[in-house]
């Protein structure tokens, strides 16, 4: 297995929190955020076609960090849930990282990633802007098909297929 040379790059933290060690990680990455409790920050990330709110939160009871983003403005409203559940598990099925979920609060579709805590104490800014570009990208890739099946009279299946078809070049 390759090791990175990480003495050029930035090194590892630990703090007393996991949030403490994302914090210094978005720090370093050149984010802003706002720390909302002691187990929450936000931020928002600019995306392609909205921006997306951001939230990591810290869960004692599992010693795990949550990261969650959901687009702004995007409310699925009356639509069929079972719709929207049987696209999120297709989509699912093709991603490394994190999963799209439906959040019933938010009344929205979301991504998360979890982290262990130890993890998040020491995690690295590259490592952290990875996952999060990873979301961003997940999001950007398929928000235009989400609409399409929330507002559309399109059915799952021909919202994946448009989603799959792979095009060359840009418009």
């Amino acid at each position: 297995m390759k090791m990175r040379n990480t003495k050029s790059q930035k090194a590892f933290y630990d703090f007393t929190t996991a949030l403490e060690g994302i914090e210094k990680a978005l720090s370093v990455a050149g984010f802003t955020w706002d720390r909302l409790s002691d187990e929450e920050i936000k931020l928002t990330l600019a995306g392609r076609w909205c921006d997306y709110k951001v939230f990591f939160e810290y869960c004692d009871d599992l010693d795990v960090v949550q990261l969650t983003i959901w687009p702004e403005g995007v409310f699925v409203g009356d639509k069929d849930l079972s719709d929207i559940a049987e696209f999120l598990a297709r989509i699912n099925q093709q991603l490394w990282i994190g999963c799209f979920c439906w959040d019933d609060e938010a009344e929205t579709i979301t991504f998360r990633q979890t982290f262990l805590a130890n993890e998040a104490h020491s995690i690295e800014a590259e490592s952290l802007v990875d996952v999060l570009e990873a979301a961003k990208l997940a999001f950007d890739r398929f928000q235009p098909f989400f609409q399409l099946l929330v507002t559309g009279d399109v059915g799952v299946q021909q919202s994946l297929n448009v989603a799959y078809m792979d095009t060359i070049g840009e418009a």
